[in-house]
């Protein structure tokens, strides 16, 4: 079988971590992934792909609680194949990404399997798709996050780690009279795990500390 490239994703706004990470000049922070997918297909074909197929579908009055038996099966064989076309994928995923071997799902339970595959055509890192699955999501950590990075954004460029890149985007939107720029710059626009979120704070408190500002980060 002949390797799998990895292409980077062509739409990047239907990837907010790597998006994050392309903004906020964090490649080596592993804040999000660009993940093998078959075929050396772009992760927006294949996610395109699994919507188009039904493989993303939240199904019927059951949404993301169903769970996959043997009388759910028989009752239902649309539901088992869709099943069986999932976990497919999900075997081809960590066959070409061994690495995924490592974030455990409960292939029977739609809400984690989805989750899975979901999550990887998403570009999210193994910690943030674990953490997206298990539902152990800290949101107050995220806002505090968030917070961190509005201080950054309007505090005066000589005394704040804020991309000069990224900033002059943003001026250049609000310039232009775009909508929503104030909730864009936080740029937190997925829901990270705990891990991901404390690399982030890492990253920009060394960053503050090499320019011998005082810290921001959370106690």
């Amino acid at each position: 079988m002949r390797e799998a490239k990895i292409f980077p994703p062509a739409e990047d706004d239907t990837y907010p971590a790597l998006k994050f990470q392309r903004l906020f000049q964090m490649e080596d922070r592993d804040i999000g992934r660009s993940w093998r997918m078959p075929n050396g297909m772009s992760m927006v074909a294949v996610e395109q792909a699994m919507w188009k197929s039904g493989l993303l579908e939240l199904w019927d009055d059951c949404l993301l609680e169903t769970r996959l038996t043997s009388d759910l099966a028989e009752r239902k064989p649309r539901i088992a194949e869709r099943f069986a076309l999932a976990e497919n994928l999900a075997d081809t995923f960590i066959l070409l990404n061994p690495e995924l071997r490592d974030v455990s799902f409960d292939r029977t339970h739609w809400h984690e399997l989805r989750g899975f595959l979901h999550g990887v055509v998403s570009g999210f890192n193994p910690d943030d798709l674990q953490a997206w699955i298990d539902k152990t999501i800290n949101y107050p950590l995220i806002d505090e996050l968030q917070d961190y990075i509005r201080q950054e954004f309007y505090a005066p460029e000589s005394q704040s780690t804020y991309p000069p890149s990224l900033r002059r985007y943003f001026n250049e939107k609000v310039a232009a009279g775009h909508p929503y720029v104030d909730y864009e710059l936080h740029a937190v626009l997925w829901a990270p795990s705990e891990k991901t979120v404390y690399r982030i704070f890492d990253e920009l408190e060394a960053r503050r500390a090499f320019m011998d500002l005082p810290a921001l980060k959370p106690k």
